[in-house]
């Protein structure tokens, strides 16, 4: 090859190369002076916040009553189950003081018979044996009238003999029963007299078993929590008579508590890094300026002070 034609070759070699680097290195530059000119411009904060609960519930009564106590206060905890009111039982008083009435009632009722006016027993056994001897001597005449006919047919030859004697024996048998029953109405009567028992009205004896029951029965209840949480409100107090579902009492439930805080205003929040000393990051909202995320632990109860720290954007 003639030296001038590889000085040409070589010099284009060098050449193409210092273009490549050239533009390699105007590539690297743009892209480094583009980062360094367009950093993110945060910083972190750290903001007081204040633990709350998510949802207010009323405690209610369904039974009717008298508030005798108030057993908790406004700003109290209280476990689900703790006793807030107690109550006097209305509908139990109502209850035995109407079964009361009843049992009067049915007790004036009961026909009880003076000591002058008693039943002489054995004059009643008498005159019953009486009647009865009547009634004999009546059916015995009667059967003697019939005999006499067949005296008279069987003298004629008309009736058979066998005929004439059944007849004959049963006229001696019905003789025979009504000479025991007029000895037994010539008899004294041997059983004393005795006094009449008194009436007793029908559900007399089952209203008084009830109330005996009702008696057993406690005058008071206790409305109790049925979560736990704070006490917000009271709504009765003592002698305060509610109606069936009525509020007595307004909680904060310990249900999911949330964190919140007044941001104001701060520059836009980017995360939150930690909450109440747990590191995170937290989903969160922004309403207002007023910033809210789930609390990150079931310790945390409503009214608990802690720590948001949150990189915000300058």
């Amino acid at each position: 090859m003639p030296a001038s034609k590889a000085l040409v070759t070589a010099g284009a070699i060098v050449t193409a190369g210092v273009g490549v680097a050239a533009g390699l290195y105007w590539m690297v530059a743009g892209s480094s002076a583009a980062f360094v000119l367009a950093p993110e411009r945060t910083r972190t904060v750290a903001i007081g916040a204040e633990v709350v609960a998510t949802l207010k519930a009323e405690v209610r009564t369904t039974r009717r009553g008298r508030v005798v106590a108030v057993l908790a206060e406004p700003g109290e905890r209280i476990e689900a189950g703790d006793a807030l009111f107690e109550f006097e039982d209305l509908t139990l008083i109502d209850s035995r003081a109407k079964l009361e009435g009843e049992i009067a009632a049915l007790r004036e009722q009961a026909v009880e018979k003076p000591d002058t006016e008693l039943i002489d027993v054995r004059a009643e056994g008498q005159a019953v044996r009486r009647a009865a001897l009547l009634h004999m001597e009546e059916t015995h005449r009667l059967a003697q009238e019939e005999f006499g006919r067949w005296q008279s047919l069987y003298d004629q030859g008309l009736v058979a003999r066998l005929e004439y004697e059944q007849k004959a024996r049963e006229i001696g048998a019905l003789e025979a029963r009504l000479d025991q029953a007029r000895a037994a109405a010539s008899q004294e009567p041997e059983q004393p007299m005795a006094p009449a028992k008194p009436e007793v009205p029908p559900g007399l004896r089952r209203s008084e078993r009830l109330l005996a029951r009702l008696a057993e029965l406690p005058g008071t209840f206790l409305v109790k929590s049925p979560w736990d949480g704070t006490v917000v409100a009271i709504h009765c107090e003592t002698g305060c008579e509610p109606r069936r579902g009525e509020p007595l009492a307004t909680l904060d439930r310990f249900a999911r508590p949330r964190v919140r805080t007044d941001v104001g205003s701060i520059a836009t929040i980017v995360a939150l890094r930690s909450v109440c000393g747990t590191p995170g990051p937290f989903g969160f909202t922004l309403r207002d300026g007023i910033l809210e995320t789930l609390a990150p632990s079931p310790g945390l109860q409503p009214g608990d002070d802690c720590t948001v720290v949150a990189t915000v954007r300058r």
